[in-house]
C-alpha cells in the first residue's frame, strides 16, 4: 500500500501484517520513513512510563522464580544435612547418595524442555493435550532407566561405589522422582505465561516447609545408623516436597483457567496466535534444550565419577556438602531464561530493559558468593548444620571460594538462553552444548597435572563447563543474529518491490494528466530499492 501526493512521497507499508520477527528486525527503518504509529499501550511503555516502574516489574516477576532455584538448593541442604546426621557422617553412604541424586537430576534433563515449551509453543487446548501425553511418555522412559540401573551392574559402574547393595536401593528410591520435576517444569510455563510468578513462589515454599517439616519427623524417629535404612531419611522429605509443589501449581492453574491467553493478548485479539503443534515442531524446537540439559546433568556425575576415582570418596563427600551452599549465590540467575519468553508480548522490555536487568543481577550474585565465602559465614553454616567433623569443613574453603565465581557465566548463559527461545531460534544452542564436555575433560587433566587435589578440582571443572558453554551462548546469538539480519533485508526488499511493481503498472495505464505523478513513483522505488 503507497500513499503518492504531491506534499508528500512519505511510504506506507502494511506493517501490523508483518511477523514479529520483520517488524522487531525493520523497526529502525520504519522510524526513518515515519509510517509506523505504535498502539498506546506501547507509546506508554516506551516513553511515559519510568525506568524504576520496569525494574520493579522485573524484579516482581523474577523474584518468586528465583525462590524456585533457593528452594531447590534449600531442600538439598535439608537432605544433606538429614543424611549426615543420621549416617553419622559416613562417607559411603553420603557419596552413594550424592552420586545417585546427580544421575537422577540428569535423568530429569529429558523434561526440562517442557517450562519453554509451555511458554513459548503451547497456544491451544489440543496442542496442551498433545503435550501432556508426551510427558507421560517420557516419564515413563526415565522411570526405566533408573529401574535398569538399579537391577544391573551398570550402577555401580557409573556411579563408581562398590557397595552395590546401597546404589541399587538409592536408584530405586529415586526413580519416580524425574516424573515430578517434568510435571513441575511443565505446570510453572504454563503459569508463567500469564506471569503468575506468585504461585511459582508459593510452591517453592511449600516444597520447602513440607521437606523440613518430614525431615524433622524422620530424624526424630528411631533409625538406624547404618545400612540401607537410612535412606529414608533423604527420600521422604524429597518425595513429600515433589509432592507439595505439584499440588501447590495445579491449584493454580484451576484459579486462573485462562492461562494460555497472555496478558496483552486480552486486550488486543490480534496478538493471539492459535498455533497447533506436532511432534516434528516440538522436535525442532526442544532438541537443542534437551541436548543442553542432558550435557549439562551429565557433567556433574561425569565430574563425580572423576573426583572419586582420583581423589578418593572423602572429596567426592565434601563436593556433596558444599555443592548447594556453592550454588546458592547463582542458581536462581537460571530464572533469567523465562524473562524474555515471559515478555514475548511486549518488545520493549526485552530490547531496553532486560539485559541491563541482567548486569545487575550477575553484580549481586558475584557479591554474594565473594563476601558469604571470605567472612567464613559460609564454613559456620557448614560446621553448624552438617555437623560434620572441622578437617571437612577446612577442606570446603576453596571449592565454595570458586563457587562464587560461577553467577558471571551463568547469568549471560540464562538470559541469552531465554531470549533465543522466546525467538524460536534453540538451533543456535547447540553450540554451546558440543563445547561443554570437552572444557570440563580439558581443565580436570591439567589441573592434576598441576597437582590440584580433593574438591577444589572437581568444582574448577564445573566452572570452566559453564566459561565455555556461555561463550558458545554468546557465538551462537550473534551467528542467529547476523542470518536474522540478512534474511529481513532481503524480506522487506522483496515486500517493497512487489507493492511498486503493482503500482506503477496502474500509474501507467492512468490518463495523461495523471502521470505528473510519475516522478515521485521514481523516488519511491529508488528508497525501496535501498531498503
Amino acid at each position: 500500500r503507497t500513499s503518492t501526493s504531491m506534499e508528500s512521497s512519505a511510504i506506507s507499508l502494511p506493517i501490523e501484517g508483518l511477523s514479529e520477527t520483520r517488524e522487531d528486525d525493520f523497526e529502525g527503518q520504519k522510524e526513518e520513513l515515519g509510517a509506523y504509529e505504535p498502539p498506546e499501550e506501547q507509546k506508554l511503555d516506551s516513553s511515559s512510563r519510568p525506568a524504576w516502574r520496569d525494574y520493579a516489574e522485573l524484579v516482581c516477576v523474577l523474584a518468586p522464580i528465583a525462590m524456585i532455584q533457593l528452594g531447590g538448593d534449600i531442600g538439598e541442604q535439608t537432605v544433606n544435612t538429614a543424611l549426615s546426621r543420621a549416617s553419622k557422617s559416613s562417607y559411603e553412604m553420603i557419596s552413594a547418595y550424592t552420586a545417585v541424586y546427580f544421575i537422577t537430576k540428569f535423568m530429569s534433563a529429558l523434561v526440562f524442555f517442557f517450562r519453554p515449551l509451555a511458554l513459548v509453543q503451547i497456544n491451544t487446548r489440543e496442542s496442551l493435550r498433545y503435550a501432556i501425553r508426551l510427558l507421560l511418555f517420557l516419564n515413563c522412559i526415565m522411570s526405566g532407566i533408573m529401574i535398569m540401573l538399579a537391577l544391573t551392574p551398570a550402577g555401580a559402574l557409573v556411579t563408581g561405589i562398590p557397595d552395590g547393595s546401597i546404589v541399587r536401593t538409592t536408584f530405586l528410591a529415586l526413580c519416580i522422582m524425574p516424573c515430578f520435576d517434568g510435571a513441575v517444569r511443565f505446570c510453572q510455563g504454563l503459569l508463567l505465561r500469564r506471569r503468575l510468578s506468585n504461585w511459582t513462589a508459593m510452591a517453592s515454599v511449600a516444597d520447602i516447609v513440607s521437606q523440613i517439616f518430614v525431615a524433622m519427623i524422620v530424624l526424630s524417629a528411631d533409625v538406624p545408623s547404618k545400612g540401607t535404612a537410612v535412606l529414608a531419611v533423604a527420600v521422604c522429605p524429597i518425595y513429600s516436597g515433589r509432592v507439595a509443589n505439584v499440588l501447590t501449581l495445579t491449584f493454580g492453574l484451576f484459579r486462573n483457567p485462562n492461562f494460555l491467553t497472555r496478558p496483552r493478548e486480552e486486550m488486543d485479539s490480534n496478538l493471539r496466535r492459535k498455533e497447533d503443534i506436532n511432534l516434528g515442531i516440538i522436535a525442532r524446537f526442544a532438541w537443542p534444550l534437551m541436548l543442553t540439559d542432558i550435557i549439562q546433568k551429565a557433567s556433574r556425575p561425569v565430574v563425580n565419577a572423576f573426583v572419586a576415582h582420583t581423589q578418593g570418596h572423602e572429596a567426592l563427600a565434601i563436593l556433596g556438602l558444599v555443592y548447594p551452599l556453592g550454588h546458592l549465590p547463582y542458581g536462581w540467575l537460571n530464572s533469567l531464561k523465562c524473562m524474555h519468553p515471559a515478555y514475548l508480548d511486549t518488545p520493549y522490555m526485552r530490547k531496553k530493559r532486560i539485559p541491563k536487568f541482567t548486569f545487575m543481577t550477575i553484580a549481586l550474585s558475584l557479591t554474594w558468593g565473594l563476601t558469604m565465602t571470605l567472612s567464613g559465614l559460609n564454613l559456620m553454616l557448614l560446621r553448624v548444620i552438617s555437623h560434620v567433623s572441622d578437617e571437612m569443613v577446612q577442606k570446603a574453603f576453596y571449592p565454595l571460594l570458586v563457587f562464587a565465581f560461577f553467577g558471571i557465566p551463568v547469568g549471560v548463559r540464562a538470559s541469552l538462553t531465554g531470549k533465543l527461545t522466546a525467538d524460536k531460534n534453540t538451533k543456535a544452542l547447540s553450540i554451546s552444548a558440543f563445547v561443554r564436555l570437552p572444557g570440563i575433560f580439558a581443565t580436570l587433566i591439567t589441573l592434576q597435572y598441576l597437582g590440584v587435589t580433593g574438591a577444589t578440582i572437581g568444582v574448577a571443572g564445573l566452572l570452566a563447563g559453564f566459561v565455555v558453554q556461555s561463550l558458545g551462548v554468546i557465538g551462537g546469538e550473534m551467528c542467529c543474529r547476523s542470518n536474522n539480519e540478512d534474511r529481513g533485508l532481503y524480506v522487506r526488499s522483496t515486500v517493497v518491490s512487489d507493492v511498486i511493481s503493482e503500482d506503477e503498472e496502474s500509474i501507467l495505464s492512468q490518463e495523461p494528466q495523471e502521470q505528473q505523478e510519475d516522478v515521485e513513483l521514481k523516488e519511491i522505488k529508488k528508497v525501496g530499492e535501498e531498503l
